[in-house]
């Protein structure tokens, strides 16, 4: 996990689960589509996106994409990091 302190002036895109399609959390094709377009924008650093193993509105769980291309991306510093360990009840080819 990972603090990152992003400049106001640029700041970031905040997400709800309502901001997105039906069914977001099965749909790659849309989210995709809506990251794409956000990054290709460069209006912002960051895009704040629920996250898909809680998607619930104003829980802290979510995801920071960071676009590097855009303007400012430079003045983006990493405050403090530590490891994360996903729960392996989560994992997919647990048996």
């Amino acid at each position: 996990m990972v603090e990152i302190e992003i400049p106001d002036e640029r700041g970031l895109l905040r997400l709800e689960p309502s901001d997105l399609p039906e069914r977001w959390e099965n749909d790659e094709l849309s989210t995709r589509r809506i990251g794409d377009a956000w990054h290709d924008a460069r209006r912002t650093l960051a895009l704040s996106v629920p996250s898909v193993i809680l998607p619930l509105s104003g829980i802290a769980d979510r995801n920071l994409v960071l676009n590097h291309e855009c303007y400012g991306a430079e003045q983006m510093r990493i405050l403090r990091s530590e490891p994360f360990h996903l729960d392996q009840r989560l994992r997919p080819d647990r048996s």
